[in-house]
């Protein structure tokens, strides 16, 4: 294949396909080794800025990328919203499609978050749990973008859960920021362990996951009563 274009960003706001996707692309009854490439790539300014996952498939199948440019002139916002609508026909979850438009459109500033709800479909109230959760940690969110778990401790059941459920992240989250700023004695820990109506196994996985000194006087007596040999 001669005509191989640069990557713009924009072209990354959809995550990676799956091998079962892409070869579903590629080979399946409907895929461009069958039927060829049935919509263009999308270029601006001689870069790719949707269809990044065609070309690679040209590529493989030695064929020319059909592609479309966008007119001289186009501004970045435009090139972004036409991308934004070819996106839209990705199967993204509910989860994928929250995150991407709070890290593309809110967190950059492209779009205000009214804005972003309007073009997009995801709620505000989304948006801002999404930002909470970057606020907490801002490496959990392209984990969920490209469709993986994040994986969490629930005190509460006593293990560790994975998912991908936003609002279920941000309570987990809040809660391991509670255990670990709230918890600075063993007094502060018995109450906290009353507050909650943990179960022991849950108990024992607070202490051990929380970062709470075993050495701490008052603990370990603490512990032992707790829990007698």
């Amino acid at each position: 294949m001669k005509n191989v274009y640069p990557i713009h960003h924009i072209a990354k706001r959809n995550p990676e396909q799956s091998d079962r996707e892409y070869n579903t692309m590629v080979y399946g009854a409907s895929g461009i080794a069958v039927i060829g490439q049935q919509e263009p790539a999308l270029l601006w300014n001689g870069q790719i800025v949707n269809g990044r996952h065609r070309m690679r498939a040209c590529q493989e199948l030695g064929i020319d990328l059909i592609v479309e440019e966008l007119p001289e002139g186009t501004t970045y916002i435009e090139a972004s919203s036409r991308a934004l609508a070819t996106d839209n026909r990705r199967e993204l979850t509910p989860t994928q499609h929250a995150v991407k438009a709070y890290l593309y459109f809110c967190k950059t500033g492209e779009m205000t978050y009214k804005e972003t709800a309007a073009a997009l479909p995801v709620s505000k109230a989304m948006l801002s749990v999404c930002k909470q959760i970057d606020d907490i940690d801002d490496t959990l969110l392209p984990v969920l973008f490209n469709g993986d778990a994040i994986k969490l401790p629930d005190p509460k059941v006593g293990r560790f859960v994975s998912t991908t459920k936003l609002n279920l992240i941000l309570r987990l989250l809040k809660t391991k920021q509670h255990m670990a700023d709230k918890v600075k004695c063993p007094y502060d820990y018995g109450f906290d362990i009353e507050a909650h109506g943990l179960s022991d196994r849950a108990v024992k996985f607070y202490f051990n996951r929380y970062l709470l000194d075993p050495n701490k006087e008052g603990l370990i007596e603490l512990l032992r009563h707790k829990f007698p040999s």
